[in-house]
């Protein structure tokens, strides 16, 4: 509706302050929104607020453990890390995208194979 419009056009032109207060009309009414969350963090990231990107990340990564988000947050939580010169978190962050992607990838490989596999000739 009107909010989810009004936190796209604010985030799009980069008028944080405004995204922000969108998003969090958007958690208020769908507390479980993992995107409004890491596009919170992003917000913060370019209003340089670190500590509230880091915590909206964190955010995130708890109400969706698994998708698309998780692996946007982390890498953005890299990044967060990697502005306050905290090179081991900003490490640790960018290997755990890897291995959630890499996971991922193997799990999708995995089932696509299965679903390629010629069926088997019975004589």
């Amino acid at each position: 509706g009107q909010v989810y419009e009004n936190m796209e056009k604010f985030h799009k032109s980069w008028k944080c302050q405004k995204a922000i207060d969108s998003y969090t009309k958007a958690i208020d009414i769908k507390p479980d929104y993992a995107d409004a969350y890491y596009n919170m963090g992003k917000s913060y990231q370019k209003l340089k607020q670190y500590k509230d990107a880091i915590t909206a990340y964190k955010k995130a990564i708890a109400v969706q453990p698994k998708g698309i988000w998780v692996n946007f947050a982390r890498f953005s939580m890299g990044e967060v890390y990697e502005e306050l010169e905290q090179y081991p978190k900003a490490l640790a962050a960018y290997r755990t995208v890897d291995e959630l992607l890499v996971d991922n990838a193997r799990e999708k490989i995995s089932e696509l194979s299965k679903k390629l596999k010629p069926p088997q000739k019975t004589d």
